[in-house]
């Protein structure tokens, strides 16, 4: 055993484990292959209940350790940096949100919220009652009914309308009344308001 550990603690020897890693990581079949054994041996691995509760004792506390968390910051930062990494996010996203499944579930999603909000009792009042009043006002004849006043929001009656036109006007004949309408033939004629 120490014979092996005196030839792994030289440094020639580190350097050509090292350069042998690289070239057979270079490789793409040599990457599918291990990429394959990781998940199979990952797979495994999670499916024992005291590997997995090992695996959070240990996660636990590397992620509450500061120096843990400062330099996993780091990697995760120099990970984002990345143009590489950047431009595959960017494309995983593109083919995502233009997959069927998510299309279909958005569809799905909208159809749902739609649904709830139709359903809704105070909404659908609100929605009818305004409804209502638009229809109302837009189909009666300004001459015919009251009209709302746009500064208070109160109906104004045509009599009370057309009286306040004519308030400055004097009465006619002898009496010095004030008027009720206009006369025919009067100069106020033009001050009729039909809206």
């Amino acid at each position: 055993m120490n014979f092996v550990k005196d030839i792994f603690s030289q440094q020639e020897t580190v350097s050509a484990v090292v350069q042998l890693l690289a070239h057979v990581l270079k490789q793409q079949e040599s990457r599918d292959n291990l990429v394959a054994v990781l998940k199979h041996i990952l797979s495994e691995s999670l499916k024992d209940e005291q590997f997995r509760q090992t695996l959070a004792l240990y996660l636990r506390y590397v992620l509450e350790n500061n120096d843990s968390k400062e330099g996993l910051v780091h990697l995760i930062q120099g990970v984002l940096d990345d143009e590489r990494v950047k431009e595959k996010f960017r494309l995983f996203c593109q083919e995502t949100i233009a997959s069927e499944i998510v299309k279909q579930q958005a569809t799905t999603l909208g159809r749902d919220v739609v649904e709830q909000i139709v359903a809704d009792a105070a909404i659908q009042k609100k929605t009818g009652d305004g409804l209502w009043q638009a229809i109302s006002y837009s189909l009666t004849p300004r001459w015919f009914g009251d009209k709302l006043d746009p500064a208070s929001g109160s109906a104004v009656s045509p009599t009370t309308e057309h009286n306040e036109t004519y308030d400055h006007c004097e009465g006619s004949g002898s009496s010095g009344q004030q008027r009720e309408g206009p006369e025919v033939g009067s100069q106020n004629e033009d001050k009729i308001d039909l809206t």
